[in-house]
């Protein structure tokens, strides 16, 4: 299983989590037994498992402070009224973006609109990219503000 897989899985949990309310321990072991095309590598790797697992409870863990960066970068759109896999594919991002540096800005934004798009519609794969072209040009600002 590949990172993306991996983000892929991270985010049908955390649309089952927003949705569903349930609980994300669960709703990642649910996702791990979906198959999909891409899926027919088997169980993930104990790194990929860890990188998802860092993912999905670090993008919950943060979520009023992501939030409240969506909520500044995407004017004119509330959060509520978003779709949710949009919301969701944008939480993913821009927790990856703040808190896992080591992934290159451009994997993350491209992972997200491939996301969007696959998941949502070809409109939302451009509605993610313009809201994290807006949150990458204060890329620095909002890394130091989450170190405080």
């Amino acid at each position: 299983m590949s990172r993306r897989a991996a983000r892929e899985k991270v985010l049908q949990a955390l649309v089952a989590v927003d949705l569903g309310g349930t609980d994300a321990e669960e709703a990642l072991e649910q996702v791990w037994r979906l198959r999909g095309d891409e899926e027919a590598e088997g169980d993930p790797s104990p790194e990929d498992a860890d990188f998802a697992r860092g993912l999905l409870f670090g993008t919950l863990e943060e979520g009023r402070r992501v939030d409240g960066v969506l909520r500044t970068y995407s004017t004119g759109w509330d959060l509520d009224r978003m779709a949710s896999v949009d919301r969701n594919v944008l939480r993913l991002a821009v927790y990856e973006l703040l808190h896992v540096p080591a992934t290159p800005v451009s994997v993350v934004m491209n992972e997200a609109v491939e996301l969007a798009k696959r998941y949502s519609t070809e409109e939302s794969g451009r509605f993610v990219n313009g809201v994290l072209a807006r949150i990458v040009a204060h890329l620095e600002e909002l890394r130091t503000r989450v170190g405080e």
